[in-house]
């Protein structure tokens, strides 16, 4: 029996979709779309009193549209909370059974909360840590947001004729997505960086808990640099910012790898510039990974999550899918490093001091797409 799965994530001034079908342990990416909205009747709406609402209204007509133009399913419609609305609180537990672990959650966020249960919703993820005595204890991050908030996503929803079935953090989603990715691999002490069209998260992550956060809005990369090497500089001094706040006064061990999502995770150029930078092995997290990491039928993989070995499930694009994008064969980039300056050479023209991201491209749509696809992932 097969699953249709769509998420939702409203970044900024853009809407990015992505839909799958999941039967048994296989994922099929049947559509996506990554749309910009119409920001110039968002922002007339600042003026007038009743701006929030109608901004909404806008929101919900266009992702109606781009529901019936795409057709996208309306089943399990996931979506996701803006970070800044969202507390994470992490914490360890003894092994217990599942029906007291939620009370004891349920116990330890009330105690954490600055506001009362009543008033708010909650989520929580967890692994298990083998202690000293040969048994488990489960390390929880535990994400807590106002109802408000959640009402407000709900009724956005509702006014696009779509009934959700989960709300969530885009922090769960490059979780989900780094952990399917590498699993036990993925290191001790890590940290994940998504560079977005307008904006950079960073998750730093310390034995499979995610222990820091950091969002920076409004910074678009693909409009203010000049070249890759540029981005890259700019990119690296936040990841340097981010790490020595995060350090201070603490003694821990060394962040050993920087995993890499977003617009430029195809690049094996700027995969090298960041480490270069950073001086930190640097490994690629995007869709593409995903789909060249799925087992096949003849080579089964294995993913010790939770104490069981479990096949991984395999990622597939669709045959309609494969269609679209293999339609047109794109010619692939040839990146020259001539000194100070990039050059990509596309269809034998050269354009000079370029960032290789075409917004037309739909494998480089798809790179953006990973926190959203990571919702979906282990439903």
């Amino acid at each position: 029996m097969s699953k249709t799965f769509t998420a939702v994530i409203i970044d900024y001034n853009y809407i990015k979709i992505i839909e799958a079908i999941k039967k048994n342990r296989v994922y099929v990416i049947n559509n996506f779309s990554l749309d910009k909205l119409n920001q110039n009747i968002i922002d007339n709406t600042q003026n007038n009193a009743n701006s929030e609402n109608i901004e909404q209204n806008l929101i919900a007509e266009e992702i109606k549209k781009i529901f019936g133009l795409k057709q996208f399913s309306k089943k399990n419609v996931f979506t996701v909370l803006n970070d800044e609305y969202i507390n994470t609180y992490n914490f360890s537990l003894p092994e217990i059974p599942e029906p007291d672990l939620s009370k004891a959650i349920e116990y330890e966020v009330k105690k954490k909360s600055p506001f009362p249960i009543s008033q708010i919703v909650y989520d929580y993820i967890y692994i298990y840590q083998p202690n000293e005595d040969g048994r488990y204890n489960l390390l929880i991050s535990a994400y807590t947001a106002k109802k408000e908030y959640s009402e407000q996503l709900v009724n956005l929803f509702t006014g696009a004729e779509i009934k959700l079935k989960s709300i969530e953090s885009k922090t769960i989603g490059l979780y989900n997505a780094n952990l399917f990715i590498y699993g036990n691999k993925a290191g001790l002490h890590y940290l994940i960086i998504d560079v977005n069209l307008i904006s950079i998260k960073i998750i730093i992550i310390y034995k499979n808990t995610i222990i820091f956060e950091r969002n920076i809005e409004e910074i678009n990369i693909i409009q203010n640099t000049k070249n890759i090497n540029e981005a890259g500089e700019i990119i690296s001094a936040e990841i340097q910012k981010t790490v020595d706040f995060y350090y201070a006064g603490k003694s821990i061990e060394p962040i050993e790898k920087i995993y890499l999502s977003g617009v430029y995770s195809s690049s094996g150029m700027f995969k090298n510039i960041i480490s270069n930078l950073t001086n930190v092995s640097v490994e690629t997290m995007s869709i593409i990974e995903l789909l060249n990491n799925s087992a096949d039928d003849n080579d089964k993989k294995t993913d010790k999550n939770n104490n069981n070995d479990k096949t991984k499930p395999l990622i597939r694009l669709s045959s309609k899918l494969n269609k679209k994008i293999y339609k047109k064969k794109l010619p692939a980039k040839n990146i020259y490093n001539t000194g100070d300056v990039i050059d990509i050479e596309t269809d034998n023209q050269i354009l000079s001091n370029s960032i290789p991201y075409d917004e037309n491209n739909l494998f480089d749509i798809l790179d953006v797409m990973l926190p959203a696809f990571g919702l979906i992932l282990g439903k």
